[in-house]
């Protein structure tokens, strides 16, 4: 559902026609509507997530606090440094929506990036 909720806010329209294609315009509509919105509800997510780590498996606590923070001295984004912390940034946004991409393809930097 994160996955869909952060193409809606890279794409928007693009989310929503691929939906409707999907699963009929009226469903399509239902669904796209339903999507949360991404900043605020991974960030809900991580908080629970981290805290459940952090009581059954203390030692991968670092590794999943390392796929979510920026690191510092980046000197730029790409496939090897990107880190979901970027998903509600509006730089990556820019940059993923200036790409000529359809955001639902397999091919789109988001997907390769974030998922």
């Amino acid at each position: 559902m994160l996955e869909y909720a952060m193409t809606k806010e890279v794409s928007g329209d693009g989310l929503r026609k691929h939906m409707r294609e999907a699963l009929g315009d009226k469903k399509g509509d239902e669904v796209f509507k339903a999507l949360p919105i991404f900043r605020t509800s991974y960030e809900a997510w991580y908080s629970e997530s981290l805290a459940l780590l952090r009581q059954i498996l203390p030692d991968r606590v670092s590794n999943f606090v390392g796929l979510y923070e920026k690191p510092k001295g980046r000197k730029g984004l790409d496939a090897g440094n990107y880190v979901i912390q970027e998903g509600w940034s509006d730089r990556c946004f820019a940059t993923v929506q200036a790409t000529t991409c359809d955001p639902i393809s397999s091919e789109c930097p988001l997907r390769k990036l974030a998922f």
